[in-house]
């Protein structure tokens, strides 16, 4: 029975495209070499925490929470009376949502201090009291300590962390980490903190999978050898305060660090050529651009409205990908639609104006786009074409944001930009939606209304759609006379 619990934890996170830190921690106290005399105490008398509940002793918990009135020991110690506690959901223990000075729980997860605003990774803890930071403020447990040495030592990565842990040993955490409510996403970490681990079993669950580099096991038991500047850390042999965890944090860190770093991301055959251009544009970005965007457009050709979008997308980015559509299904080629979105954008150092490739809307990853006046009412799945985007183009290209206008004409476009609202968010990549550029007389600008002005020669509709560096193009080529 143990072997399919791994077997099917292993795989839920593998298919997610997340990665496991599975960390056991059994008998702290025992391990030490040097003990203390309270940690001897606790060894001589096999303490338990209900020691401490008799109230001639709770003067004892002074060493444990050095600095804090007896009252603010005691709101910390016992926990349950601020409501802090789980109950059983559909078969799955949860943290009840409480709030109160120490111990705040949002939505069945335990607040974590210090998550950014942004984030394009998420670091999920499950587990047991250690996971959960029994007998700890919010701030100390570790989740919270991990959180702060990501924020100070890679804020590149873009992690926030996520304390879902609830007390659980491993079958109880198993379950709830299989549960349909606990969403996994490609980037991600689960780290599963327990003391019941048989190692038997994992390893035989884990010949199932020819690449194991999403796992890692660590034995955090040996983790709090003195010397250290923590104190006292230890209630009994297994309870810690807050300095106990921050030292269990500090053995976590490097390996989830090594976790969430980005990886290569899996190229779909036949397109390493187009991938390793992508990493070349990379390169070719200032290195200071920590907030990278793109706008994906089909430019048929560059309007007014296109320069607007682009423009707003540089106020909420440092550096802005503009792809442009590489299918010659158009009334523009794609060399004339290129020409004119990098001439109307060439004074713009923040900008990159580059070919979309095979990866990014083209007739392998949504044929239906390129047919848009004959498919209007057909509902479309755009999931293939930015699952691709957000799983291979953004990671290569480091990008955390995708712009696009707001569409009140066309149904097949609201379809697409409604795909990225709910897909994109899943991988940490934040979806933008902008309003549309209007004429004077109140009309959005869009390049079916350019190129219907073209049709007819309405010159003061020209002007006001499209800029110079369009109409000279257009003129330049023999699409407009020159008078």
């Amino acid at each position: 029975m143990k072997g399919v619990m791994y077997q099917a934890l292993l795989h839920k996170i593998a298919a997610s495209g997340a990665r496991l830190l599975l960390a056991r921690i059994a008998r702290p106290v025992e391990r030490i070499r040097r003990p203390s005399a309270h940690e001897q105490d606790i060894l001589l008398e096999r303490r338990f925490w209900r020691y401490y509940l008799n109230p001639a002793r709770r003067g004892e918990l002074a060493v444990l929470y050095p600095g804090l009135s007896a009252r603010e020991r005691e709101e910390i110690f016992f926990y349950e009376r601020s409501g802090f506690r789980t109950f059983s959901c559909n078969g799955v223990f949860l943290l009840a949502d409480t709030a109160s000075r120490h111990y705040n729980v949002v939505n069945h997860e335990r607040v974590t201090e210090g998550v950014p605003e942004r984030w394009r990774k998420t670091v999920h803890f499950f587990g047991n009291c250690v996971a959960v930071g029994a007998f700890a403020p919010d701030g100390q447990t570790v989740a919270s300590h991990i959180q702060r040495a990501f924020n100070e030592q890679a804020p590149e990565e873009g992690v926030r962390v996520v304390n879902a842990a609830n007390w659980g040993g491993l079958p109880v955490a198993a379950r709830q980490i299989l549960s349909p409510r606990t969403l996994l996403h490609p980037g991600d970490v689960a780290v599963l903190i327990t003391s019941d681990v048989d190692r038997a079993a994992l390893r035989q669950a884990l010949r199932a999978f020819p690449d194991k580099s999403f796992f890692v096991w660590r034995d955090i038991s040996a983790a709090f050898q003195r010397p250290h500047a923590q104190g006292e850390i230890f209630f009994d042999t297994v309870h810690m305060n807050g300095g106990g965890y921050a030292l269990a944090a500090e053995r976590l860190f490097p390996a989830l660090r090594e976790l969430a770093r980005d990886r290569a991301p899996l190229v779909p055959p036949g397109l390493e050529a187009y991938a390793r251009e992508l990493e070349r544009l990379k390169e070719r970005r200032p290195p200071d651009a920590r907030d990278v965007g793109a706008v994906v457009m089909n430019a048929n050709p560059f309007t007014r409205g296109h320069a607007f979008l682009v423009r707003e997308a540089l106020r909420r980015c440092d550096f802005l990908y503009v792809f442009i559509l590489e299918e010659d299904k158009s009334r523009f080629s794609f060399e004339a639609r290129l020409a004119m979105a990098r001439a109307a954008l060439a004074d713009e150092p923040r900008v990159a104006v580059v070919p979309g490739g095979k990866l990014i809307l083209s007739s392998e990853t949504l044929p239906e786009y390129f047919d848009k006046e004959r498919l209007q009412h057909v509902r479309i799945d755009a999931g293939r074409d930015l699952e691709i985007f957000a799983t291979v183009v953004a990671p290569l290209l480091g990008i955390r944001k995708r712009f696009a206008g707001e569409e009140p004409l066309c149904r097949l476009t609201r379809q697409y930009n409604a795909a990225m609202r709910a897909i994109l968010p899943r991988h940490g990549i934040e979806f933008v939606e902008l309003p549309r550029r209007a004429t004077d007389e109140g009309r959005i600008i869009s390049a079916s209304s350019l190129r219907r002005a073209l049709k007819y020669g309405d010159r003061a509709q020209l002007e006001q759609l499209a800029p110079p560096t369009t109409l000279d193009y257009l003129k330049r080529h023999g699409y407009l006379s020159a008078d």
